[in-house]
């Protein structure tokens, strides 16, 4: 977490709130088109705490320095704001300051009734990080994971994605030296680093910067999740 600020970011998205001049969250997006999906949409609020009572939140897309034409803007604590895209969405920056980054949260939904993200899938606004763990994924037939990467700092963050099956660690060159740019993000899929395996867990690990992360789960036969 940044000092004296704070980011917040996922790769759809979740909160590492922590206290300061000011809280961000990055969702990742979908990086679509995909002309099955119904919508998608990053709802973001402040809640109203003890000790919640002044700020400002802004809710944009993600570009260079944070900064966008036209912000959605929160200015009282118990206000949530939803902003709805078809078929693929830019990553997203919701930033709060003041006491307002105690209270501030947001998720990210994508809906759909046909293809291979048929279902519901939901995903909370998470702090960038320099280590995680993505689990649940897999590879084999009528499966794919992505591993989405957001980094909304302002230089570009180094990433090593270490795939893991039922064996243990699989040797995957591809996953090392994910080169995310600054306030974008990166979308890896699972089967480029480990094809083939029914379960894979995913350890990143930053060598330069952070990152914020989320697996994006679809298959023929089940229905779409976030992981």
């Amino acid at each position: 977490v940044e000092a004296p600020g704070a980011s917040v970011a996922t790769a759809g998205v979740g909160a590492d709130l922590a206290a300061g001049a000011g809280a961000a969250a990055v969702f990742g997006g979908v990086a679509g088109p995909w002309p099955e999906v119904v919508l998608v949409a990053v709802a973001a609020g402040v809640a109203s705490a003890p000790g919640v009572s002044s700020g400002v939140a802004t809710v944009t897309p993600l570009t260079l320095g944070g900064k966008a034409a036209d912000p959605t803007v929160i200015r009282k604590a118990g206000t949530v704001v939803r902003t709805v895209f078809k078929t693929t969405s830019p990553p997203i920056l919701v930033r709060a300051t003041g006491s307002f980054v105690a209270g501030l949260g947001a998720t990210q939904t994508v809906r759909s009734y046909t293809g291979p993200r048929r279902g519901f899938a939901q995903a909370p606004c998470t702090g960038p990080v320099t280590d995680a763990w993505i689990l649940g994924g897999g590879s084999a037939v009528g499966h794919t994971t992505d591993v989405i990467l957001a980094n909304d700092d302002d230089r570009a963050a180094t990433v090593d994605l270490l795939p893991y099956g039922a064996q243990g660690l699989i040797d995957a060159p591809a996953g090392q030296g994910v080169v995310v740019p600054p306030a974008s993000r990166v979308t890896v899929r699972i089967d480029t680093l480990a094809p083939g395996q029914p379960i894979v867990g995913v350890h990143l690990v930053t060598s330069v910067g952070r990152v914020a992360v989320v697996g994006d789960r679809k298959s023929t036969r089940l229905n779409s999740s976030h992981i």
